[in-house]
């Protein structure tokens, strides 16, 4: 790895230090590359490079040499993480927003860690013997094991296969059966030995291979006590590829991953030449295995015009355009139903028909949408087992039902709240397992919390986060209960500049600090921004500081937004809005938020509005 003598012998990064030695050239820097080969990350023309510029850097954590492009965005950052006079920290960004980072946890100088981050994906690889090749994952994801099959069976590269598949040491700590580990240590040998073999032999991958996206039913988990288990496993089956090669779309039957940890690992080889005829299933196979394979005519001619209506769908803007779309995708999910040709594929049409009708009749573009579900409702009440598809079905009518009754002329909104609440009690009385329960119970804490009623709010929100560990509202609800219990604890904060500098809320102790929460879409945060900016004037010699935390859902919306408003005080920001770490962090829902930090770092007011601002400022600074 090519590291010019300034990345390590400067990386005590002080102005003194700069002054002394020397800053280093931006054209330098901007040499070094990333150590791993699929990273795409934004580099200046040589036009471009005499603009760039490289500066010191320094907060309550980290040192760093800062390399900024001509309009100021942040391309790389070389940091010192603790102070020893030497980068471990190579970090590399797109559109201002960090998206790689090669890592030398130990300290030797060698990179010993991968992280992709931001835009770029969740991927964090390990480099045991620091050869710049990954020998395991601490964090993937189920998308991102498929992409790395792909490429290791498109390169013939049997370490980067071996780096997704379930390791013996692995499978012995997923705590499963004698005969379920039995049989999944002999395919993961198999799948060991053979890679050479399959990778070499089959036709469906070639060079021009991309991987496109992945495809799977919902997870399942198999509780603890299954046939001789002593864990909780949760696993997606029958998983699939989607790949391009020279614009031809096809799929790769994936087989079965398993979740282990922060990771997810596949427990055998791909099946050969794409051969779809024959999904497998290693845990369900009892319950999930189709009884006739097969597709018929039928079916075929209705996925072809589904995808049709699909494309259509894409383009078209015309409310009444969109309302005919989404009637005839209904009728062909509908249709696709009826033809199924075994429980498991009939279901997962009637979960997709529930959930194009559910969207489309919560977006006005549906008006018989309601309708049609509470049909599909009570056919599966009088004919189905399954009850995770019923209460999804009901869930999902339940809330196009509300949707349509807010956007009636004559709307009660009291009324139409309050019934909805009782609504959502009863729903998760009837479901309380159901993967919906959480959002249900997310409705009801909000709906709590907006009345003022924090205890029962919080109730809620602890419900979430001790009943459903590792649903994607968890981590929200967590950050909610942290913020209604925030009052008198010091507030952890963190994260990057909208220019891309790191910034810690522990460089402003010693003084007043207002934490705004906004976005560029949301009206009263730029009132309240115009009231923070008078008082920002009022109140700096006081030691009054202002960190805005935007969560606009692409960082061009506020690269847009500060082209013509000149940000006056820091402001954080990564990508994903709403659903940001930035947000969830502290439960944000609703914009705006404000919250009010003594100098000491300590929250003094969870929940402050514009109009209380002065009043509350001058408690707290005279």
């Amino acid at each position: 790895m090519f590291r010019p003598s300034f990345v390590i012998s400067l990386s005590a990064i002080t102005l003194a230090t700069a002054t002394a030695l020397g800053q280093p050239s931006a054209s330098d820097a901007l040499r070094l590359k990333p150590m791993q080969t699929d990273i795409v990350f934004d580099t200046p023309g040589a036009a471009d490079v005499p603009k760039c510029r490289v500066t010191a850097d320094e907060s309550a954590k980290a040192t760093a040499w800062v390399v900024s492009g001509p309009a100021g965005e942040t391309l790389r950052q070389f940091v010192d993480s603790n102070g020893d006079n030497k980068v471990d920290e190579w970090r590399y960004f797109r559109g201002g927003i960090e998206v790689y980072r090669d890592v030398d946890e130990n300290f030797n100088g060698k990179a010993d860690q991968y992280r992709w981050l931001g835009t770029a994906g969740t991927r964090w690889g390990l480099d045991e013997d620091e050869d710049g090749k990954i020998d395991s994952w601490r964090q993937i994801s189920p998308e991102e094991v498929t992409s790395q099959i792909i490429e290791s069976i498109k390169t013939r590269d049997k370490q980067r296969f071996l780096s997704v598949l379930l390791s013996p040491k692995e499978l012995v700590s997923l705590g499963l059966g004698k005969a379920i580990q039995k049989n999944l240590a002999e395919r993961i040998r198999a799948a060991d030995v053979a890679f050479a073999k399959v990778a070499s032999s089959q036709r469906s991958i070639s060079k021009s291979t991309q991987w496109i996206d992945f495809g799977g039913m919902q997870p399942g988990t198999i509780p603890a006590g299954t046939d001789g288990s002593s864990r909780d496993v949760t696993v997606y089956e029958n998983v699939v590829a989607m790949i391009e090669t020279d614009s031809k779309p096809a799929q790769v039957p994936i087989g079965t991953l398993v979740n282990v940890g922060r990771g997810w690992r596949v427990v055998g080889l791909p099946i050969a030449n794409g051969d779809t005829s024959a999904p497998e299933f290693v845990f369900f196979e009892a319950t999930n295995q189709p009884e006739n394979i097969g597709v018929s005519e039928t079916t075929e001619k209705l996925i072809k015009v589904l995808e049709q209506i699909d494309g259509q769908l894409a383009k078209t803007r015309k409310p009444g355009d969109l309302t005919k779309l989404n009637e005839k995708r209904a009728d062909a999910l509908e249709a696709l139903a009826g033809e199924a040709n075994s429980v498991a594929d009939q279901e997962m049409w009637w979960m997709q028909f529930a959930d194009t009708v559910g969207t489309a009749a919560q977006a006005g573009t549906f008006p018989d949408g309601t309708k049609r579900l509470e049909k599909l409702r009570r056919l599966l009440v009088s004919s189905s087992k399954n009850k995770e598809l019923i209460g999804h079905v009901t869930f999902t009518h339940m809330s196009a039902d509300y949707a349509e009754q807010l956007q009636a002329k004559d709307a009660d909104y009291t009324k139409i709240q309050d019934d909805w609440l009782v609504q959502l009690e009863s729903f998760l009385r009837k479901f309380p397992t159901s993967s919906n329960a959480p959002e249900a119970m997310l409705q009801l804490a909000l709906a709590k919390e907006f009345a003022g009623e924090d205890d029962e709010a919080n109730e809620w929100y602890t419900k979430i986060v001790t009943d459903f560990q590792g649903s994607p509202l968890s981590a929200k609800a967590a950050g909610a209960k942290r913020r209604l219990e925030s009052v008198g604890k010091t507030l952890q904060l963190q994260g990057n500049t909208v220019t891309g500098k790191t910034f810690s809320l522990n460089q402003l102790r010693g003084k007043t600090v207002v934490v705004h929460y906004w976005a560029t879409w949301c009206e009263p945060c730029k009132q309240d921004m115009e009231i923070l900016k008078d008082l920002q004037k009022e109140y700096e010699k006081d030691g009054l500081e202002i960190v805005g935390i935007n969560l606009d859902a692409q960082a061009e919306e506020v690269t847009r937004f500060f082209r013509t408003e000149r940000p006056l005080w820091t402001h954080l920001y990564e990508e994903g809005g709403l659903d940001s770490r930035l947000a969830a962090e502290m439960g944000v829902f609703t914009l705006p938020v404000m919250l009010l930090v003594d100098e000491r770092g300590r929250v003094v007011n969870r929940q402050l509005h514009g109009a209380q601002l002065r009043a509350e400022l001058e408690k707290l600074i005279r």
